[in-house]
């Protein structure tokens, strides 16, 4: 059943709202970044530095895409499998080395998770039970701990962690590059998404950062490309796949929920355009899994310790936290600082009377942005720039640190580790392919809304990337927590990077000659 009246308006005015939003926002980021360069000292505490941009910064992101322009020949030889099979092979070579030279190793709340999932296997739940327990205070981790149960069951060793953690990253990129081939049906925009995706280096060092984010990202990653299989098949192994790999990336990581709302906008759309109802049972089962899973991980746990799972912090607590400005700690405002752990910690565990407070000192954070706008637009206006156009999203300071005692004794690492001239290029490097990733979608999007030729399950990227912008805006941030916006956005880039070309290519702006 084709798409009717009502309904085509409905989807005109939502991919509108899409689109325009989108282009609003990417324009802002570009167009900051011409003026702002942001910057994160290697220290433990998380101190944000903003720096006027360099006036040869433009002329820099116009050479890298200009390469990556004149670059369309050579990367059109290669076929997709064996240019991803070469890249892979560098990318495990330069990880094996990672992982075998660094010093250091799990720390903050990584370290916490280890510690939980270790003694859980001993029968040890006082991380769970005992009041003021991390898991105590943070139960939303229990999926985390869970998959780190069986990494510690299978080989106790935090090195093997960072190696597990450099396939799921290469999963990944596999993954992604199986999505964009499905979606755009284009060898070259392929092995664009491919060589863009190795060449975003903090998910490469992110493999140091044992805390859920690199296998459920993998695991969403993965689930989106059996849907898309589904769609093509309707063999309902696919859809199974992608369920399972949905539910269980929410229990690892709550993050990935706004990956699930976009998964759930998608196929509501897609049902509008061509309406089948297989899409709404699959959407229900997508939508059902996640609390069920949650509920039976709970019970589980509930049945082993033979206590009722805690409460934890409460959420309303991280909005809270995302709209204040605390002048006690480094961070800068909206960023982590502890209030969501004080909040309960003051209330003496009471969750509700620790919801009670973190609403009223929200309110209070609320009136405060109403009687200074002035203050609330620079407030959301950094907090934006930091989360955002922070060029290595913290990969790099997930790490070992030198403030931790850990002195790296290879030259390389101790270059990047330390604060020295590594770290220093990749941050140049990164905030070049940063906004080129920014203004190649943007360029996508443009096209979207000129041509007006996409199908809806090509803006999984944007429609996630708009979630992700929107819940920082508001919720507690780190730039660490939105690297996996970035990196789903590079399918689109590269969608945006051979449409531009092909226009440059047929105006006679570039060569046609080898």
């Amino acid at each position: 059943m084709k798409i009717n009246t009502n309904f085509k308006k409905i989807t005109n005015i939502f991919y509108g709202v899409v689109f325009y939003l989108t282009s609003a926002i990417l324009s802002l980021l570009i167009l900051s970044s011409l003026f702002f360069t942001v910057y994160i000292p290697l220290s433990i505490k998380e101190k944000i530095e903003f720096y006027n941009s360099t006036w040869y910064f433009p002329i820099v992101i116009f050479l890298f895409v200009f390469v990556l322009f004149k670059s369309k020949k050579l990367v059109e030889k290669f076929s997709s499998n064996k240019l991803f099979l070469i890249l892979s092979v560098t990318y495990l070579i330069v990880g094996i080395f990672l992982i075998y030279r660094l010093v250091g190793g799990l720390r903050a709340d990584a370290y916490y998770v280890y510690q939980a999932a270790k003694e859980f296997n001993s029968g040890v739940f006082d991380s769970l039970t005992n009041k003021g327990g991390y898991l105590y205070i943070y139960p939303h981790q229990l999926g985390l701990t869970s998959l780190e149960r069986i990494y510690v069951s299978l080989y106790d060793n935090e090195k093997m962690f960072y190696f597990i953690n450099l396939l799921f990253i290469l999963g990944t990129n596999f993954y992604l590059s199986k999505i964009s081939l499905k979606l755009f049906k284009s060898q070259l925009v392929t092995n664009y998404s491919i060589i863009l995706s190795f060449l975003f280096f903090p998910h490469f060092f992110f493999l140091t950062f044992v805390y859920g984010t690199i296998p459920g990202l993998f695991l969403m990653v993965f689930g989106y490309y059996h849907l898309l299989k589904y769609n093509e098949t309707s063999r309902y192994y696919n859809v199974l796949l992608s369920i399972l790999s949905f539910a269980l990336a929410c229990l690892i990581r709550n993050n990935f929920y706004i990956f699930v709302i976009a998964i759930i906008l998608i196929q509501i759309f897609s049902f509008l355009e061509n309406i089948k109802w297989r899409k709404v049972i699959i959407t229900s089962l997508i939508v059902i899994s996640i609390p069920t899973s949650s509920y039976l991980l709970k019970k589980y746990y509930q049945n082993v310790t033979h206590n009722p799972i805690p409460q934890g912090v409460p959420m309303i607590s991280f909005v809270t936290m995302g709209t204040q400005d605390n002048p006690n700690v480094p961070t800068l405002g909206g960023w982590w600082d502890g209030y969501n752990t004080s909040v309960l910690v003051e209330n003496d565990f009471d969750q509700s009377k620790a919801v009670q407070q973190a609403k009223s000192d929200l309110k209070e954070n609320l009136r405060t942005f109403y009687k200074q706008p002035k203050y609330a637009l620079k407030f959301f206006y950094k907090k934006i720039l930091s989360t955002w156009l922070e060029p290595t999203f913290q990969s790099i300071w997930t790490g070992p640190l030198t403030e931790k005692g850990n002195i790296q004794n290879s030259r390389i690492l101790k270059s990047i580790y330390e604060e020295k001239s590594g770290y220093y290029f990749l941050n140049s490097f990164g905030k070049v392919f940063t906004v080129s990733i920014y203004l190649l979608a943007l360029i996508a999007v443009i096209y979207y809304i000129i041509s007006k030729k996409f199908s809806v399950f090509e803006l999984f990227t944007i429609i996630f990337f708009l979630g992700g912008f929107f819940f920082h805006l508001l919720w507690e941030t780190k730039s660490q927590y939105v690297f996996i916006y970035v990196l789903l956005l590079i399918p689109t880039a590269a969608n945006g990077l051979d449409k531009i070309t092909s226009i440059l290519y047929k105006k006679g702006v570039i060569s046609n000659s080898n």
